[in-house]
Order: C-alpha cells, then sequence, then structure tokens
C-alpha cells in the first residue's frame, strides 16, 4: 500500500519549492574537510595529480540579458590555458568551483552550476588530465530516473544543489537538497569513491536531515525526524516485501529512521510511537 507522510507541511508543499529555493547557499567548507571553495578570477596553485605544481583560476562572463548574444561562459584556466568551459544564456545564476583533495596526491574539482533557478543545471566532478579537465562523475545522474531505473538507485527529480562536503582516503561525500512525495524536503548524503579517473557512489542508504524549518512558516516542519501520518498505510518486514510489520492511522506519529536507493525506487524505514519498524515505498505523482 502506498502512503503519503506529511511532517506538518501543506500538500502543495511536498511537491513544489518556491523558484527562489528553500534556502540560502553555503559559501564555504569547513576547515581540514579537504574541499574548498576558490573565488573567480584568482589564481591559486594546485596538485592535481603527485608533487607537480598547476596553477588554477576560473572565471565568469555573465549574460547582460536573456536575449544577448554572445551568451555568458565560465572558463576554468591551468597553467594559464584553458581547460574547461560552460556556456549559459541567462542572466539569472549561480557558479561555483571547488577544490576537492581526495588523497595526498589527487585533487579534483567540482563544478557547480545553476540557471534561473535553485535546480542544478551541472554538478561535474573533474580530475585533470592531458592539458584537459575531463568529467571524473555526472553527480545530477543521481536524480535520472531513466539512468538508474535498471541500477536501482536514484533521488527525485525535484533534487537539487549538491554540495562536497568532505574528503579524504579516495572518498569525498556529497551532500544533496532533494524533496518528494513521500517525506517532503530533505538533505541526503551519499559517499562516492574516486578511483583510475572515475568517481562511483558507494553507498544507497541514509538517514535524511530535514530542513529546521519551512519557508514561511517559521517554525520546524519535523523534530526528531518525526512527522505526521496524512493517512493510514501499512508498513512491511522488508522494502518492497508483503509481510506487514506494522499499520498506521491518519495522525499517528512517524519517525524516519534510513531512506534507502535500491530496485528503481526509494524505500523508507520508519517507525511507530510503539517502537516497531517498517518499510514504505515511493509515492511519485507525475
Amino acid at each position: 500500500m502506498r502512503v503519503l507522510v506529511a511532517a506538518l507541511i501543506a500538500a502543495l508543499a511536498l511537491c513544489f519549492l518556491p523558484g527562489g529555493g528553500l534556502l540560502a547557499p553555503e559559501t564555504s567548507q569547513a576547515a581540514g574537510s579537504g574541499v574548498k571553495a576558490l573565488k573567480a578570477g584568482k589564481t591559486y596553485t594546485v596538485k592535481f595529480a603527485g608533487s607537480k605544481k598547476h596553477t588554477l583560476k576560473y572565471t565568469v562572463t555573465p549574460t547582460p540579458t536573456v536575449d544577448a548574444e554572445p551568451a555568458g561562459w565560465v572558463k576554468i584556466y591551468v597553467d594559464g590555458k584553458k581547460a574547461y568551459s560552460y556556456k549559459f544564456g541567462f542572466p539569472d545564476f549561480v557558479a561555483r568551483l571547488y577544490t576537492v583533495k581526495v588523497s595526498a596526491r589527487t585533487t579534483l574539482l567540482h563544478f557547480h552550476f545553476t540557471e534561473e533557478d535553485s535546480y542544478s543545471a551541472v554538478e561535474k566532478i573533474l580530475r585533470y588530465k592531458g592539458g584537459k579537465l575531463v568529467t571524473a562523475a555526472d553527480l545530477t545522474k543521481i536524480a535520472d530516473r531513466s539512468s538508474n531505473k535498471k541500477k536501482g538507485a536514484y533521488l527525485s527529480s525535484w533534487t537539487r544543489d549538491a554540495r562536497v562536503t568532505k574528503a579524504s582516503g579516495g572518498k569525498f561525500t556529497v551532500k544533496w537538497f532533494t524533496q518528494d512525495c513521500v517525506v517532503g524536503m530533505y538533505y541526503a548524503t551519499l559517499v562516492y569513491e574516486y578511483s583510475e579517473g572515475k568517481a562511483k557512489r558507494v553507498t544507497n542508504t541514509f538517514k535524511p536531515v530535514f530542513p529546521k524549518a519551512v519557508e514561511g512558516e517559521g517554525k520546524p516542519a519535523w523534530k526528531d525526524n518525526t512527522g505526521t501520518a496524512s493517512r493510514a498505510f501499512d508498513a512491511y518486514t522488508a522494502p518492497d516485501g508483503n509481510t506487514v510489520a506494522f499499520s498506521a492511522a491518519t495522525g499517528d506519529k512517524i519517525k524516519v529512521a534510513q531512506v534507502k536507493l535500491a530496485k528503481g525506487t526509494r524505500f523508507y524505514n520508519v517507525k511507530n510511537t510503539a517502537g516497531v519498524s517498517g518499510w514504505i515505498k515511493e509515492v511519485e505523482l507525475f
């Protein structure tokens, strides 16, 4: 039985966000995280692989109006030569570049770009090879149902604003802001491993972290990951299982413990006030 669990959020708020986005963007990472936010126009020294030093700089040339030609460009230079470029056409945008030090001898780049609203247009992990910056991972594929259906893991199409929060030991952690029509708005944290020029996601289960407040409400949407069932539903003993673990009634308090990406969908490990755990399946309205 499919379910819709609301957390003091109106039904429309579960499936739609204001055009400007829910949260203000972060501009830097914690010290010692292995991730550094770079400023446009400033030159940095980076060791991409081994001990060789390179200069790194990126520039942003914005489009003054929607109909202007030529379009704007983000250009990344290594040792004074253009190594990567991205063309865009809207005046409302956000462009960011970060270094991601995955090990003592390897530094990658995270290129983030959004246009018009806070949906992610580009979320790429780049590596330096042969004078060019090439793609080691396209992070946006985590929200592409078609490309992940067979692989069995994806977030909703509302997913946006990836942040690499830390990097070390050949791995890096990506924090996404997402929402769906089961539990609404939350953060999903996934771990990737970098090896032989490619970055691959290695986690399919995570604990969701919910925003402290819904925009315009001024009060918490969730407390201790607990929401209220908006209608009766059954939770099962296993993801996509047939044995009922417990049944919830409208108004019951339900705690969300985990999200698991499997079998081409999302499953939610939930717990009732009696401490009984079960699994419910995603609800896709579109």
